[in-house]
């Protein structure tokens, strides 16, 4: 069962990030490049946090 678990993880967070890329390159390419970069980096962050705190649940 966890195997299941972190295979559904790994489609939703590749989603997640294909997602954001998407809208990012929508954004630039509509003269929103600001707005982009601020979507872009704010999704790194949070990205990031998450993968962080998994690690550290886990003692590693």
């Amino acid at each position: 069962m966890e195997v299941r678990f972190r295979m559904f993880g790994a489609v939703l967070g590749g989603t997640g990030v294909t997602g954001v890329f998407w809208l990012t390159k929508h954004l630039v390419d509509h003269d929103a490049p600001a707005f982009a970069a601020g979507v872009f980096g704010a999704s790194a962050a949070a990205f990031a946090g998450l993968v962080l705190r998994a690690d550290r649940r886990r003692g590693l």
